[in-house]
């Protein structure tokens, strides 16, 4: 029935990031072979985060109150532990653009990083594709929990990235957009 598989949900989810009904929860760190550490502590990785955020927040609308609640506090900790580490540098060695609210963008949290971008998938970066599954999730999460700061913030992270990676012509026109 529609309960077993939330609650089978609910399962898998603290499998993977803990359980957030704990006192001082925040989301488990990704093991080190699938994401890459942050100043933090934490390992995230920007794909899994989003597909996470979108399952607590539908989790929390399938559960209504009060259980929905938790689930709608466990993604606003996923939130701040993605922000604090995929929004700040790796380390010195590979630095982000500086702008008023800390750091523009967010890494997609890989495990290697390199200076030069590679023509793949191998080494840490942005990667538009990455950047718009997560300002959706976002967008969802900040719509159910009426969080207006999280909707913000994903307006922040459009404004800050999306002008560099969209493709123009000679006269400025949009072509289209680079995944990287």
């Amino acid at each position: 029935g529609g309960l077993e598989n939330v609650l089978l949900a609910e399962r898998v989810m603290k499998d993977v990031y803990g359980d957030w009904d704990a006192d001082g929860w925040t989301p488990k760190p990704l093991p080190a072979s699938e994401a890459g550490d942050c100043p933090s502590g934490q390992r995230r990785y920007l794909w899994t985060d989003a597909f996470a955020l979108l399952n607590f927040v539908s989790l929390a609308e399938a559960r209504g109150e009060p259980a929905g609640e938790g689930l709608l506090r466990a993604a606003k900790q996923l939130v701040a532990a993605v922000h604090d580490c995929l929004g700040n540098p790796r380390s010195p060695d590979f630095p982000m653009r500086e702008v008023e609210h800390g750091h523009a963008g967010l890494r997609i949290g890989k495990e290697r990083a390199e200076r030069v971008s590679d023509p793949g998938m191998k080494f840490d970066g942005m990667y538009w594709h990455y950047i718009d599954k997560w300002i959706f999730a976002l967008a969802r999460y900040a719509r159910v929990a009426n969080d207006k700061d999280a909707l913000q913030h994903g307006l922040r992270l459009v404004r800050q990235v999306h002008p560099y990676f969209l493709k123009r012509d000679e006269r400025g026109r949009p072509l289209g957009l680079y995944w990287k």
